[in-house]
């Protein structure tokens, strides 16, 4: 089954899951550069909806090496390892983008510090599997516009999309 046919079945699920706001966020307003930490299906996403660039920041190198190649000219994949992934917004200007997407390993607290720098006053925060208890601190640097919610019998999911207020 190919990555495309993945997405379409995910999306076709009776959830409205992180993918719907996801690609809902893109297509309500427009973000045209973004930088996300964990590559992936939503990287995919993001190239296919035609974002002029986005700049994704993966840890896991064998991860990393699957999809690095599979994306179009608009997409930069950077493999770092701690500290620098955590800090990987040292490469950009302040205010440089319009979204950040967050999914990559942890510690996400940092990466929304680093997102609330980098994302310009307005811009879009998208959290996903934003549960963890511990992750509060850095949703209060944020307002929050919509949550989605996952729940199943054995776990529960959320994702938030948040705005950044500077």
């Amino acid at each position: 089954m190919t990555e495309i046919t993945i997405i379409d079945l995910i999306k076709e699920t009776p959830y409205y899951t992180y993918i719907d706001l996801l690609v809902e966020a893109l297509n309500t307003y427009k973000p045209k550069r973004i930088i996300e930490w964990g590559t992936g299906v939503s990287t995919k996403i993001m190239d296919r909806e035609g974002v002029d660039e986005v700049h994704t920041i993966e840890h896991d190198l064998e991860w990393y090496n699957k999809f690095k190649d599979g994306y179009s000219n608009r997409v930069k994949c950077y493999h770092m390892i701690s500290p620098d992934y955590i800090v990987a917004g040292n490469l950009f200007q302040e205010n440089y983008f319009d979204m950040a997407f967050i999914d990559g390993a942890e510690p996400r607290v940092e990466y929304m510090k680093t997102a609330k720098g980098l994302v310009r006053n307005g811009g879009l925060i998208l959290l996903h599997d934003a549960e963890t208890p511990h992750y509060e601190e850095g949703i209060k640097l944020f307002v929050p516009i919509k949550e989605v919610e996952l729940v199943f019998s054995s776990y529960h999911l959320k994702t938030l999309l948040m705005v950044n207020n500077k």
